[in-house]
């Protein structure tokens, strides 16, 4: 299966389906409005500051991917009837560096939090991962993010890493990889 097809139906905690796929570009309006819906504090521990928008070209950078160093997904609710992003889970190696172990980073929206969106959206994202011969991702996470940690070692992933100041710099493990057997 080409990874750009990737699409998974899964049952939440509480018996709502959700809807798994990868991200196209024309996710980009979907991506602007999970982005408005993030509460200032999860924008912060998502992108390690205070952020106030998404621009053309990080909206460009986060939603055309190659799906081989580089792959997203996201996760829809249809409450509704009309699908809409509530998270979205990526990896991408540093484009400057392509062979470099890639970056992990999720986004789950704060109305949707302790589903179980997260952990759905990274055990797909590795599983894509694996798939492609990537074995460890790196992560960067704000040291008192403990929610994120702790979602990494619900999902497998081995941790090993370091506090530098108040960020945490972790490799992790992905689970189902050559490496992890």
């Amino acid at each position: 299966m080409d990874p750009r097809d990737y699409s998974a139906d899964e049952t939440l905690r509480d018996g709502e389906r959700v809807h798994i796929r990868a991200i196209v570009p024309d996710d980009k309006a979907g991506i602007v409005d999970l982005f408005n819906r993030l509460s200032p504090e999860t924008r912060y521990f998502r992108f390690l500051g205070a952020k106030t928008c998404l621009t053309d070209a990080e909206l460009v950078y986060l939603t055309e991917l190659d799906f081989v160093r580089q792959a997203a997904l996201v996760a829809e609710l249809t409450p509704d009837g009309s699908p809409r992003i509530v998270g979205v889970a990526r990896y991408a190696a540093p484009p400057a560096d392509p062979l470099a172990r890639p970056e992990v980073a999720l986004a789950v929206d704060d109305q949707e939090q302790g589903r179980g969106i997260g952990t759905l959206l990274l055990t797909h994202l590795a599983r894509l991962a694996a798939a492609q011969g990537i074995t460890e991702f790196d992560a960067y996470l704000l040291a008192e993010n403990e929610r994120m940690l702790s979602l990494f070692r619900r999902c497998g992933f081995e941790i090993d890493g370091a506090v530098d100041g108040n960020v945490m710099r972790l490799v992790l493990t992905v689970p189902g990889s050559s490496r992890d057997r």
